[in-house]
């Protein structure tokens, strides 16, 4: 993108375009429309806002994330989304290394408590309302995995699920699959979640008996039912029926399709054939793993719960953002956070009539075996705990030593190396999923002389980690 010039002066105030500036200040204000505003909440707090960002773009079309930290209350009331404003006073970082809004930016703006922000005069016009970077949705799967970006897309919406209520950590949120349709025909599917799922309805309703073509930002690559689809994100703002070419475009090609088709949500059906297809014992996954396997390849194994051990704890902390697993230091999104928010990781001994082994279960899973979320449990031992329990593990999680359930289990690069094997149980499912079993009874639980021929696993529990904040932004455990 071509700079037409340095600098721009507007009755004796000169400013920078977006282009040119550099961390880690500006001594010179920006004139910016802000194309994009939002508030960000707290996973554990829905109503806990933690700051309000915004994307800005000036008469160039460069566009920047400006983020305004925790000083929201001092800009929220007088910044609007459309708005132009000349900006004053202000830092330039860095961008962050993952979920970036605007890919393309080295850096972004941070406001501070002395940043001064003004209304631009009315005569000034000459800056685009908006600017989006669109992926073609051949080329969406190419972003699986890569978290680096956030996607944004343009599409007629074809198809339309229903609104259901789903369970999110501690949250209950808003949720509703959609069908795009692009110019070439391609289609793709887009959840939309909590905040979105409102925007969407309420523009939906102001335009009745019209194509519905819309614009869905900072949306993250998933993959559901093998298929690649999108999923929002705290960032994402939807914009019905917006004045751009790519939506007129849209509008014109499928002028005729004013009835939005139901959309029939696959659900993840395991049945009992697939499971039995696929299941292997604990001595023959063993063995697998010391082949060279395929990796991320799944097996399905039915075994006891002979204990959980509580050497590692049975919860993380992590970013309430992204899962990564650094106390109150992000590496994955390379910041501080304030809210580091406590997972399951359990690490359940599992045994059958070959051998014994590791698997690990973690957030999801686990929650939905115990019955409550890892920070509500967390409260709750928090409360109870004293010296005598000090370090044991919760009785809701002790619950499931003695039971049986049939696990899905990942084997990656990791087993391919291990010394004592371990692995990933992506879901966990009742035993009834195969059927009555004719002998319950294992030659383990028979024999008490009866010993596994692995290697013994360390089950004494350690001392109960605590979330603690590092004040020094290094990271460790408290």
């Amino acid at each position: 993108m071509s700079v037409a010039r340095a600098i721009r002066s507007d009755k004796k105030v000169t400013f920078v375009p977006l282009q040119k500036l550099s961390a880690p200040a500006s001594d010179l204000p920006i004139l910016v429309r802000v194309c994009r505003l939002w508030d960000a909440y707290s996973v554990k707090n829905n109503t806990e806002l933690l700051s309000t960002d915004m994307v800005l773009i000036d008469e160039e079309g460069a566009y920047i994330h400006g983020i305004k930290g925790n000083l929201s209350h001092l800009f929220r009331n007088t910044i609007v989304e459309g708005g132009i404003y000349s900006i004053n006073n202000f830092g330039v970082t860095e961008n962050r290394n993952s979920f970036r809004v605007v890919g393309d930016s080295k850096i972004m703006i941070q406001m501070n408590a002395t940043s001064i922000v003004r209304p631009a005069p009315a005569q000034v016009t000459d800056i685009p309302l908006h600017r989006f970077d669109f992926l073609d949705f051949d080329k969406v799967p190419m972003r699986l995995g890569k978290d680096y970006i956030l996607t944004d897309v343009v599409g007629h919406v074809c198809g339309e699920g229903e609104v259901t209520d789903k369970k999110v950590y501690n949250n209950t949120l808003k949720s509703l699959m959609l069908e795009l349709q692009e110019l070439s025909g391609a289609k793709l599917r887009i959840t939309l979640w909590g905040r979105s799922v409102a925007d969407y309805i309420t523009q939906k309703t102001a335009i009745p008996a019209s194509v519905i073509v819309g614009v869905f930002t900072s949306n993250l690559v998933k993959e559901y039912m093998k298929r690649t689809t999108l999923s929002t994100t705290t960032a994402t703002k939807v914009f019905l029926d917006v004045a751009i070419d790519e939506v007129a475009a849209l509008k014109n090609k499928y002028s005729e399709e004013k009835t939005l088709k139901p959309l029939l949500v696959e659900r993840a059906v395991v049945d009992q054939d697939t499971v039995l297809a696929g299941l292997n014992t604990i001595a023959e996954i063993l063995a697998i793993a010391s082949t060279d396997f395929k990796n991320g390849v799944t097996y399905y194994c039915h075994a006891l719960i002979h204990n959980i051990s509580n050497n590692n704890s049975w919860y993380y902390n992590s970013c309430g953002h992204c899962k990564g697993n650094s106390k109150f230091w992000c590496k994955k999104d390379s910041k501080l956070v304030d809210d580091a928010v406590p997972r399951y990781r359990l690490e359940a001994i599992v045994k059958d009539e070959t051998e014994v082994t590791k698997f690990i279960i973690f957030d999801d899973e686990a929650e939905k075996l115990i019955g409550q979320s890892a920070i509500s449990l967390y409260d709750m031992e928090e409360k109870l705990e004293d010296e005598e329990t000090q370090g044991q593990l919760p009785a809701l999680i002790t619950n499931l030593i003695g039971q049986r359930f049939v696990f899905h289990v990942k084997l990656t690069e990791y087993n391919k190396t291990a010394y004592t094997q371990s692995f990933g149980a992506n879901k966990v499912h009742k035993e009834s999923i195969i059927g009555p079993m004719k002998n319950k009874e294992t030659p383990h639980e028979a024999s008490a002389s009866a010993t596994p021929s692995s290697p013994a696993i360390d089950n004494t529990p350690n001392k109960k980690m605590r979330l603690s904040e590092n004040t020094d932004g290094a990271i460790g455990t408290a």
